[in-house]
Protein backbone atom coordinates (compact mmCIF):
# COMPACT_ATOMS: atom_id res chain seq x y z
CA UNK A 1 0.00 0.00 0.00
CA UNK A 2 2.79 2.13 0.82
CA UNK A 3 4.03 1.62 -2.96
CA UNK A 4 0.45 2.67 -4.07
CA UNK A 5 0.61 6.18 -2.08
CA UNK A 6 3.79 7.33 -2.87
CA UNK A 7 2.81 6.64 -6.51
CA UNK A 8 -0.57 8.38 -6.22
CA UNK A 9 1.77 11.61 -5.14
CA UNK A 10 3.58 10.98 -8.15
CA UNK A 11 1.22 11.38 -10.49
CA UNK A 12 -1.46 13.75 -9.20
CA UNK A 13 1.39 16.14 -10.63
CA UNK A 14 0.79 14.82 -14.42
CA UNK A 15 -1.07 16.13 -16.90
CA UNK A 16 -2.97 13.30 -17.85
CA UNK A 17 -3.61 12.67 -14.08
CA UNK A 18 -7.48 11.30 -14.52
CA UNK A 19 -6.29 8.21 -16.16
CA UNK A 20 -3.75 7.85 -13.94
CA UNK A 21 -5.61 8.30 -10.79
CA UNK A 22 -8.49 5.75 -12.68
CA UNK A 23 -5.36 3.26 -12.28
CA UNK A 24 -3.99 3.95 -8.61
CA UNK A 25 -7.91 3.69 -7.98
CA UNK A 26 -7.55 0.04 -9.22
CA UNK A 27 -4.83 -0.85 -7.54
CA UNK A 28 -6.17 0.40 -4.56
CA UNK A 29 -9.26 -1.54 -4.72
CA UNK A 30 -7.15 -4.59 -5.79
CA UNK A 31 -4.94 -4.85 -2.60
CA UNK A 32 -8.45 -4.82 -0.90
CA UNK A 33 -9.82 -7.52 -2.31
CA UNK A 34 -7.13 -9.71 -2.05
CA UNK A 35 -6.53 -9.17 1.79
CA UNK A 36 -10.48 -9.90 2.15
CA UNK A 37 -10.69 -13.11 -0.54
CA UNK A 38 -7.09 -14.02 -0.43
CA UNK A 39 -7.65 -17.30 1.34
CA UNK A 40 -10.53 -18.71 -0.89
CA UNK A 41 -9.52 -17.06 -4.20
CA UNK A 42 -6.24 -16.65 -6.00
CA UNK A 43 -7.47 -16.56 -9.66
CA UNK A 44 -6.45 -12.59 -11.28
CA UNK A 45 -10.22 -12.91 -13.29
CA UNK A 46 -12.03 -13.52 -9.95
CA UNK A 47 -10.46 -9.98 -8.88
CA UNK A 48 -10.61 -8.56 -12.53
CA UNK A 49 -14.51 -9.15 -12.64
CA UNK A 50 -14.76 -7.23 -8.75
CA UNK A 51 -13.47 -4.31 -10.90
CA UNK A 52 -15.23 -4.54 -14.13
CA UNK A 53 -12.15 -4.65 -15.53
CA UNK A 54 -10.33 -7.26 -18.16
CA UNK A 55 -7.44 -9.73 -16.37
CA UNK A 56 -5.19 -8.13 -19.00
CA UNK A 57 -5.93 -4.44 -17.60
CA UNK A 58 -5.64 -5.43 -14.16
CA UNK A 59 -2.36 -7.70 -14.25
CA UNK A 60 -0.89 -4.63 -16.30
CA UNK A 61 -1.70 -1.80 -13.70
CA UNK A 62 -0.46 -3.95 -10.74
CA UNK A 63 2.46 -4.62 -12.93
CA UNK A 64 3.28 -1.12 -13.48
CA UNK A 65 2.02 0.39 -10.48
CA UNK A 66 3.86 -2.00 -7.68
CA UNK A 67 6.50 -3.62 -10.24
CA UNK A 68 4.59 -7.46 -9.02
CA UNK A 69 2.26 -9.60 -11.21
CA UNK A 70 -1.37 -10.05 -9.66
CA UNK A 71 -0.92 -13.82 -9.98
Amino acid sequence: MEAVSKRKNETEEEPDSHSRSRRVSYVHDFMTLVNRHHGRERSVGFYADKLYISPKYLSLIIKESTGRSAA
